[in-house]
């Protein structure tokens, strides 16, 4: 199916050709010290959505020992027998006692159509630990969404990849680490051949598009993006080019300094004003009803360096969240190929910050109603203008 994503590659990762009943299924990537897969590859199948109920869950032998069988096998019985094999991979006991999660799978039963293929989804080495809320709410109606999507629309094969990021958090089980808690979870697909007459709502996801989604219970909202933004929200959680803080507990007394690659904030920097200059150069399709609230972006210096690090971390996530605001609203307004362009690379600009600074221990900062008179805010009137705004908040960001 390709080249792998190379940055998923590392030393210990194990690619599993996910074997059942002697013929391949699927692709997974693995990683036998979180015992969780990294990604799972396959191809989507038309479907009616149905679960297979009768199918018991199973292993990966060739993970145990060089000598193991290459088809995915059931969990023996007796769960003794899963010590021979637990510490490359996750087993029953880990997922016994922890109802809070659920186990999610990369490659869904649902995006199979074969009864075979279906029941080869049902390994735990294609399992992941999903919060339930976010388990059986918003991701579960993204893999339907997509099934929908990918059954009405794509004439065709259609390609799809699933991978999570973790950021430490472990499922433990007799006081050891035994399964990574995944932080994100994401997905993109790949049909050339797809229906160009579908609805605009639909048209422009194809022939590629991506999603990305916080496993939380309650920040848990899935995002459509382009495979660009995908591309690079997940860069900026693996190899974190957007921001190291020096200060990465929260409570240190010294202020916030960000050391940052100026390069990928510069990217953003410009991608805000290439968005202005364009909106500029549209007429009717770029305009709005209503004004809308942004962030000011003018700063006293000598106020910010006496800030402490979660009064400066505020002021940050304060401005975040007002200019994702302005910005998802755009699409109430317009229908364009091009102003959707901007508002989805916008909108994954500002979720990979996010990430970074909650990696760093540093909360997300929802101002409140109560809070609105002393919010630094102002209004604006166009969409151009709402870009420009945007660019003028990634220079504040990079001057700070």
């Amino acid at each position: 199916m390709g080249t792998p994503p190379r940055a998923f590659l590392g030393s210990s990762v194990k690619k599993i050709c996910q074997q059942y009943m002697d013929k391949p299924r699927f692709v997974s990537f693995y990683d036998p010290q979180k015992h969780i897969p990294i990604y799972s590859a396959y191809i989507f199948e038309k479907s009616d959505g149905d679960k297979r109920v009768d199918v018991p869950w199973m292993f990966e032998p060739q993970l145990a020992t060089e000598k193991g069988s290459s088809n995915m096998e059931p969990f023996p019985q007796s769960s003794l027998m899963h010590k021979n094999f637990e510490d490359t991979q996750a087993v029953l006991d880990d997922y016994a006692d922890v109802i809070q999660y659920e186990r999610g799978q990369l490659n869904p039963d649902e995006h199979q159509a074969d009864p075979m293929d279906k029941a080869a989804t049902y390994t735990l080495t294609n399992v992941i630990p999903l919060i339930r809320e976010f388990s059986f709410g918003p991701w579960s109606s993204q893999v339907e969404l997509i099934r929908k999507r990918l059954n009405n629309y794509c004439h065709g094969k259609a390609y799809v990849i699933t991978g999570v990021t973790t950021s430490g958090n472990m499922i433990r089980r007799d006081n050891l680490d035994r399964v990574a808690i995944p932080e994100y979870i994401w997905t993109a697909y790949c049909c050339t051949d797809f229906d160009h007459n579908a609805p605009y709502s639909e048209r422009y996801k194809l022939p590629v598009f991506g999603a990305y989604g916080l496993n939380d219970r309650v920040n848990n909202h899935i995002v459509e993006v382009p495979i660009k933004n995908l591309e690079k929200f997940l860069k900026g959680l693996f190899v974190l080019l957007l921001m190291v803080l020096e200060g990465t507990h929260p409570g240190l007394s010294s202020p916030l300094r960000p050391i940052c690659d100026l390069r990928v904030l510069d990217h953003f920097t410009k991608e805000a004003w290439d968005a202005e200059a364009a909106m500029k150069a549209c007429n009717d399709d770029c305009t709005i009803a209503t004004n809308l609230t942004v962030p000011k972006t003018r700063v006293d210096f000598e106020v910010w360096e006496a800030m402490t690090i979660r009064e400066q971390a505020q002021e940050v996530q304060s401005g975040l969240h007002v200019l994702n605001e302005a910005i998802s609203s755009l699409k109430a307004y317009n229908q364009t190929d091009v102003i959707h362009s901007h508002i989805d690379s916008s909108v994954s600009n500002i979720a990979s910050i996010r990430q970074v600074l909650r990696s760093l221990s540093i909360p997300e900062y929802v101002p409140s109603s109560s809070e609105d008179e002393g919010t630094e805010i102002q209004k604006v009137s166009s969409i151009s203008e709402l870009f420009q705004y945007s660019g003028a908040f990634w220079v504040f960001i990079v001057r700070l």
